[in-house]
């Protein structure tokens, strides 16, 4: 929680890796993190028959107010 509070203090996005840990065992979300990673090729497949991953955004965090920040999440 203090990560995420002082990250976004100064108007940037919390981001997480939750590769390992899964959604099943760890949910960044509800610790107020902004955009949490996945690669799908290692746990979610189970076989490793895949590549894959996922960006996911939580929603929470105002991409607009801080637009020239992160000009490449910001425009198309």
């Amino acid at each position: 929680d203090k990560f995420v509070k002082l990250a976004h203090e100064h108007g940037v996005p919390m981001f997480c890796d939750n590769t390992f840990a899964t959604p099943i065992n760890c949910r960044p979300f509800e610790f107020g993190v902004d955009i949490v990673t996945h690669s799908t090729t290692k746990y979610m497949d189970g076989h490793a028959m895949a590549l894959g991953g996922a960006i996911v955004d939580s929603g929470n965090f105002d991409w607009d107010a801080h637009a020239d920040k992160f000009p490449g999440l910001t425009t198309p």
